[in-house]
């Protein structure tokens, strides 16, 4: 049994003992948001980092959030662990989405399908997190043209268990700080 912590990495806790234990404090971050088994390889296991709700106590998001770096999988139930390259906030495109990552979802009938839920909107891998492209998020600026800087946060996501050509997504209602005007929150 697995658990993940926004402070304090991945735990396990064994059938033998009641004792939570933690796996691995040498992770390229601590911050671990979610945890997930690959369900046709069960030993897979993702971990998604960074801390990314909003704040509402703040009004303002992340400023007092630990940021992630990027996903992490493990091939051996947990033991060890890899960032995927491609989600590696220093080098990786998709304008800072990977430091905030709220949940990934694994396509059940094809699990190199990814989608993973961050503070930039829906990001989608089609080769089991190689590369990444924004499936859903961009909102369009005062002139009509795509902006990072209005991007919608996803904070949840899955898959249809029944039919994985479905996702049912929730999203964090965004306030456009030009206008006032609310959108999102589904």
């Amino acid at each position: 049994l697995l658990t993940g912590s926004v402070s304090g990495g991945v735990w396990r806790r064994t059938s033998a003992t009641a004792l939570w234990q933690p796996i691995n404090a040498f992770l390229p971050n601590m911050s671990i948001t979610c945890l997930l088994h690959d369900p046709p390889v069960p030993n897979t296991v993702y971990a998604c980092t960074g801390e990314g709700p909003f704040n509402p106590a703040t009004g303002k998001s992340n400023v007092d959030s630990v940021r992630g770096a990027g996903i992490l999988r493990s091939s051996d139930g947990g033991e060890s662990w890899i960032r995927l390259a491609s989600t590696d906030p220093r080098t990786a495109s998709g304008d800072g989405a990977w430091n905030f990552i709220n949940r990934l979802a694994v396509r059940p009938a094809n699990p190199i399908v990814l989608l993973a839920a961050t503070h930039r909107g829906l990001m989608r891998s089609a080769d089991g997190g190689a590369s990444w492209t924004l499936a859903y998020g961009t909102l369009l600026d005062a002139a009509g043209v795509p902006s990072m800087t209005y991007a919608r946060r996803v904070n949840d996501v899955r898959f249809d268990p029944n039919d994985g050509a479905k996702v049912l997504l929730g999203e964090q209602a965004y306030v456009d700080p030009a206008t006032g005007a609310m959108t999102g929150g589904a």
